[in-house]
C-alpha cells in the first residue's frame, strides 16, 4: 500500500520537474531497498511448501516486489521524460546500477520460475556502494554531534583561499575547503567536515553534500594512512594493471578493492584514468604518481611504505618523466639559432 502511495505520488510529480528530479533517486532507494529484502516471518513458523501460510507469506511477498518494482518504473519513466535520464545517471550511477542489477535478477528469476526471496550478496554489495557515496547514514564515527573545526594554521589557508573569490562567490572556495578539511580529517571527508565548510562558506548544507558526494577525490569513509589508487583504464590495462592490482592486493594480505589492512595502513582502491597514461602501468599513493610498474617494483613501493619510508615518485623504470624508453627519436640536431633558415630581412 505504502508503494503504491508512493507510486501515484512520484507519477503526479511528472508535471513538476524540479520535484521529480529531487524525489526520484531516493524513491528509487526506496524500491530497491524494500524489494530487496525479505519479509519478515515468526521464529516459530514452519516454511515447508505444504504450509498454507508459505503461499499467504509467498502471495504476501510477491505484491510487495510487484509494487517495489513499479515504483522503480514510475520513477525512472519520469525521469527519462525530464531529460532523458542524464541528470540521474551522471550524479547516480552506482544506483542505477544497483537498480538494473535487483531487477535484471528478478525477472530472470521469475522467468525460471524460482521463488524469490531477496537478492544475493553480491547485489546487496552494489547497494551498499550506492548507500556509500550518495546517502549518509548517521554512525558513532560519522554523524553531526562529532565536533570538528580547522586547526588555526588550516584556517589561515582557509581564509586566503577564500580571499580570492569576490565575497558573493566565496562559495567557488568549496572544493579546496573540502579538500583541506579531508587531510585534516585523516583523509576522508565526515558530515561534520562538510557542515563546519557549509557554515564558514555560508552555503546551504545541501549544496556541500553535492559536491562531496559527485567528486569521487572526497572519501566517504575512513581510510588507511596510506591510499592507493590503482588505475585500470584501458592504456593501463595493456600494460597489465590488472596484475598490478593483483599484486597490491596479494602483497598486502589479500584485501579486495576497497578494503583497508587490519593495521590501518593501506586501504586500496580501483580508479578510472589518473592522466599518466604514457607511463603505465601505474598507482597513486597519497598525492604522489608511481609509474612505470611491474609485479616486482610494485611490491618495493609498497615495502618502503610499510616501513614509513617514502620512495622517489614517477616511474620506477629509471627513465627521466615521458622520455622515450628507446631514446630520442626526434629533435636530435641542433636548435635552429635566431634568424638561421629565415629571408634575409628576417635574419
Amino acid at each position: 500500500m505504502l508503494l503504491g502511495t508512493v507510486a501515484i505520488l512520484v507519477h503526479a510529480s511528472h508535471n513538476a520537474p524540479e520535484w521529480l528530479a529531487l524525489i526520484a533517486p531516493n524513491t528509487l532507494e526506496l524500491a530497491v531497498t524494500v524489494g530487496s529484502r525479505e519479509l519478515a516471518k515468526p521464529a516459530s513458523e514452519d516454511w515447508d511448501d505444504g504450509d498454507s501460510s508459505t503461499r499467504e507469506n509467498g502471495g504476501k511477498e510477491a505484491s510487495v516486489l510487484t509494487a517495489a518494482l513499479n515504483l522503480a518504473l514510475v520513477a525512472l519513466d519520469g525521469c527519462v521524460e525530464l531529460d532523458a535520464g542524464h541528470s540521474l545517471g551522471l550524479e547516480h550511477t552506482a544506483l542505477l546500477i544497483g537498480t538494473g542489477e535487483w531487477a535484471g535478477q528478478l525477472f530472470s528469476m521469475l522467468e525460471k520460475g524460482i521463488q524469490v526471496t531477496g537478492i544475493d550478496v553480491s547485489l546487496h554489495r552494489c547497494l551498499k556502494r550506492s548507500d556509500a557515496l550518495f546517502v549518509h547514514r548517521d554512525t558513532k564515527y560519522n554523524n553531526p554531534k562529532i565536533p570538528f573545526k580547522f586547526t588555526p594554521d588550516n584556517l589561515k589557508k582557509a581564509e586566503e583561499v577564500i580571499s580570492r573569490y569576490p565575497p558573493q562567490y566565496k562559495k567557488a572556495a568549496v572544493i579546496p575547503l573540502l579538500d583541506l578539511g579531508q587531510r585534516q580529517n585523516q583523509g576522508w571527508t565526515s558530515i561534520s567536515v562538510m557542515n563546519y565548510v557549509a557554515g564558514l562558506l555560508e552555503m546551504p548544507p545541501m549544496r556541500v553534500y553535492e559536491v562531496a558526494t559527485f567528486y569521487t577525490m572526497f572519501n566517504r569513509e575512513p581510510i588507511g594512512k596510506n591510499f592507493v589508487q590503482v588505475c585500470t583504464t584501458t592504456p593501463c590495462m595493456l600494460g597489465g594493471s590488472t596484475q598490478i592490482l593483483d599484486t597490491v592486493c596479494s602483497h598486502l594480505g589479500g584485501i579486495n578493492p576497497g578494503g583497508t589492512t587490519g593495521d590501518g595502513k593501506f586501504t586500496v582502491i580501483e580508479v578510472e584514468c589518473q592522466g599518466a597514461c604514457s607511463n603505465a602501468p601505474m598507482m597513486v599513493v597519497n598525492d604522489d604518481f608511481y609509474e612505470d610498474l611491474t609485479p616486482a617494483t610494485t611490491k618495493k613501493v609498497l615495502d618502503a611504505f610499510t616501513k614509513g619510508e617514502k620512495p622517489k615518485p614517477g616511474p620506477q623504470s629509471g627513465r627521466h618523466t615521458s622520455e622515450n624508453s628507446a631514446g630520442l627519436t626526434a629533435l636530435t640536431s641542433k636548435p635552429y639559432g635566431p634568424g638561421e633558415y629565415c629571408t634575409p630581412e628576417f635574419s
